[in-house]
């Protein structure tokens, strides 16, 4: 068993302290370790999420994508994924706002706004995150086209959630993806410079390929038309929102 999935494992297995439901339902981003630097878990960053909705389903990416059901009675929680099995924790809130994953050490996240049930342009929610959903077969040029279209879907539902929550600033390069997103624009990363996590979504490495061709056509023969504003997120929206014209 890899040290990650090893560790992904632990997380599950130590999330907890005795509040309620609703106390702990929201959305949690990693923050920061404590574990010594040799037991650190390195697929855990500032993208890192774990969404526990009120309705009981839950999406989270500590190092994977993951979604299904979830509950909680006492000080335990039990996240129950479609696909991946029944884990049961503990956790710790040592604030409103913090939750606390032990271990050796410790992993902390922060409390964000998370987004109503139903809305459309959810960042975390299955719809907008199907991408992360690793092809269990080689798929056809359609399948990657929607598997493209469905991640700036994603980015565009992401600047969305941070322009109608104020938010000051928000991370752009912890996600995998292909595109390098910068202060007043994106770019594609060159095939060699492909974050693994990326690479791994696709069956083959043909796929991936085939994927990153796509996107090049666009950026080489299509044009972006970047909005006249002064707040960022609104611009990438538009930007987001014009790639997936060219990818339907």
């Amino acid at each position: 068993m890899s040290a990650r999935v090893s560790l992904f494992i632990l997380l599950l297995g130590c999330l907890g302290c005795g509040v309620s439901h609703s106390t702990i339902s929201g959305l949690w981003y990693f923050t920061y370790s404590e574990d010594p630097p040799e037991l650190r878990d390195t697929s855990l960053n500032a993208a890192s999420f774990l969404a526990l909705r009120s309705d009981s389903t839950y999406t989270l990416d500590l190092g994977g994508f993951q979604y299904g059901t979830w509950s909680s009675l006492g000080g335990t929680i039990t996240l129950d994924s479609k696909g991946q099995g029944s884990k049961a924790c503990t956790y710790h809130l040592p604030g409103t706002n913090e939750l606390s994953l032990y271990w050796s050490g410790s992993v902390h996240f922060t409390r964000n706004p998370l987004p109503a049930m139903g809305d459309s342009q959810d960042p975390f929610a299955l719809g907008t995150n199907r991408w992360r959903l690793p092809a269990r077969h080689k798929e056809s040029d359609a399948e990657i086209r929607r598997r493209l279209l469905n991640h700036c879907q994603f980015w565009e539902a992401y600047f969305a959630w941070a322009l109608k929550y104020r938010l000051d600033n928000v991370d752009v390069r912890s996600t995998p993806t292909p595109i390098k997103i910068w202060g007043n624009g994106f770019t594609l990363k060159p095939f060699a410079e492909l974050p693994p996590a990326w690479k791994r979504y696709f069956y083959d490495l043909e796929d991936c390929r085939k994927a990153n061709d796509m996107l090049k056509d666009i950026f080489e023969n299509r044009t972006i038309s970047w909005a006249h504003t002064d707040n960022k997120f609104e611009m990438f929206m538009g930007a987001f929102q014009q790639m997936e014209q060219y990818l339907r």
